[in-house]
């Protein structure tokens, strides 16, 4: 399943007793973050649109004045994504 929510709605979402909101408040940092957690809402990997994508257009995700990286990457963004799917579908 892929979907977006707002942070604020889905710490209501996991006070209420949602067990996947839970996990994913729980883990969750600014400012986009992507989750991969099992049918049991079991942390697999996640994302983190800063840490794991450093060079990245300003417009995008970064705050004015920061996170300004030039050359090469090391890892390309596609290869960073395709190893955190192959990592969640590797636990099922």
């Amino acid at each position: 399943m892929c979907t977006a929510i707002i942070i604020d709605d889905l710490q209501k979402r996991a006070a209420t007793g949602d067990e996947l909101a839970k996990v994913l408040a729980a883990n969750w940092e600014y400012p986009v973050e992507m989750m991969f957690a099992t049918p049991a809402c079991t942390l697999v990997s996640r994302l983190n649109s800063f840490k794991d994508f450093p060079i990245m257009h300003p417009d995008v995700a970064a705050l004015a004045g920061e996170r300004e990286v030039t050359g090469e990457e090391e890892h390309s963004h596609p290869s960073v994504f395709l190893k955190h799917v192959a990592a969640h579908f590797a636990k099922e």
